[in-house]
């Protein structure tokens, strides 16, 4: 297959900083990509960092991500290939969303982030974004979640 660009972004943002990935590139079902990270909770922390991670992860937090959102699940996890970095969103009990994770990628440091709060617009966004990179990529992302309920509304 060949390298499949994309201009497409995606991320995650809440009053207390974000998580951002962009620059993403897909060859023989393989995902490179930038992520950048945004944290100002306390003080500010941004850094930015290449990663890689397989088309089928992607394919699988697609997914996770549909059934969050429609109600079937609360979670959603990330991780790339070589363990650069992860990322858990977490629906709570009154309605929230929130991220934790961490990045390690081109570092000599980790930074690591709990429970930031995020806004539904940005994961309803990103779900939408994430559904046509896999698409471009060719990989088992499906417009409807497993559930088979319909996807989000953005």
């Amino acid at each position: 297959m060949d390298e499949v660009p994309s201009t497409r972004a995606w991320g995650f943002e809440g009053a207390a900083g974000g998580i951002a990935i962009s620059g993403v590139r897909e060859h023989a079902g393989r995902v490179t990509a930038e992520v950048a990270v945004d944290i100002r909770a306390a003080g500010r922390f941004a850094c930015t960092c290449p990663i890689g991670f397989s088309a089928e992860v992607l394919a699988r937090f697609h997914r996770q991500l549909g059934a969050l959102l429609t109600g079937g699940a609360r979670h959603a996890t990330f991780g790339d290939v070589g363990d650069e970095m992860a990322l858990t969103i977490d629906a709570t009990d009154d309605g929230r969303l929130r991220i934790s994770g961490f990045v390690a990628a081109g570092m000599t440091t980790a930074v690591s982030f709990n429970n930031l709060e995020i806004d539904r617009g940005s994961l309803v966004r990103s779900y939408l974004v994430v559904d046509l990179i896999c698409r471009e990529a060719g990989v088992a992302a499906v417009a409807r979640t497993s559930e088979g309920a319909s996807p989000p509304a953005p």
